[in-house]
């Protein structure tokens, strides 16, 4: 089985292996329309200006903006022989735009160093027989959340596109099946995934308040909410910070509890 480690934000390459990372990177650029990356990435530097990690670091960013039509930053942050920005990313929100470019010797770390913030082996890395330094991403037309199925789809130039199994391009197979594999969740709970409901409901007055309040008490947060009319009453789309399957599940169960809220649907594409 392959293994998806959690920190799908991190991109790690091994300076021997640049250039082959490289000729990854610029195979083919547009093979697969994912709506990433969505903005301007970050690549993390975790050493002074000048070196050579630094050097390679910044081709690497110049052929990437290239590719991908974003801007991306190198970010130079060194300290404690490269944790201190190592750590930095590994904390990073899990959006595939924050990346760290180390020499191969940080897998030492966890030997050399008893207090990290960060594990070299299990936050930093997706292990993959046979293959190393594969970027990870979660594909944005179904924002899989940790604790559902997934399923991974190498796209050339981009790395692993990871989908929930229910994903609708997935269940169409819309993509060759045979660059599909096998990935899943490891490593401790980090990170919120956003997550978008629609709710059908009747017109009642204090029905907002009370979905608004069944979500605070599910401690999540709303990042966007919207309502419109509609035949016999309203919808209301939200947009929520989920920690997990098991905490969506939870926020759903009890939204479906209100009076004269008939219908939940999670909307997996954005």
């Amino acid at each position: 089985m392959k293994t998806l480690m959690p920190t799908t934000a991190i991109r790690t390459i091994r300076l021997p292996l640049f250039a082959v990372a490289l000729a990854a990177i610029l195979a083919v650029p547009h093979a697969v329309a994912q709506n990433y990356p969505s903005g301007p990435l970050r690549i993390v530097v975790p050493f002074v200006p000048g070196g050579g990690t630094d050097i390679l670091s910044r081709l690497i960013a110049a052929k990437l903006s290239e590719a991908w039509k974003q801007p991306v930053v190198v970010d130079n942050r060194p300290g404690a022989g490269g944790t201190v920005g190592t750590g930095l990313v590994a904390k990073a929100t899990a959006d595939g735009h924050a990346m760290v470019i180390m020499p191969a010797g940080y897998a030492a770390h966890g030997s050399l160093y008893k207090s990290l913030p960060y594990n070299p082996s299990r936050d930093l890395a997706i292990h993959v027989s046979g293959h190393d330094d594969l970027m990870v991403y979660l594909a944005k037309c179904c924002n899989p959340i940790r604790g559902e199925e997934i399923t991974g789809f190498i796209s050339r130039g981009k790395g692993i596109a990871v989908h929930s199994r229910d994903c609708p391009n997935v269940q169409s197979l819309l993509y060759d099946a045979d660059r599909r594999i096998d990935v899943e969740w490891a490593g401790p709970k980090r990170g919120l995934y956003p997550v978008k409901l629609t709710l059908h409901t009747a017109d009642r007055q204090g029905l907002l308040a009370d979905v608004t309040s069944v979500i605070s008490g599910g401690q999540s947060n709303i990042q966007t909410l919207e309502t419109r009319p509609a035949d016999n009453g309203a919808i209301i789309e939200v947009t929520l910070d989920i920690i997990d399957l098991d905490h969506l599940e939870t926020i759903m169960g009890q939204l479906r509890k209100i009076d004269g809220l008939y219908e939940i649907e999670r909307i997996m594409a954005r």
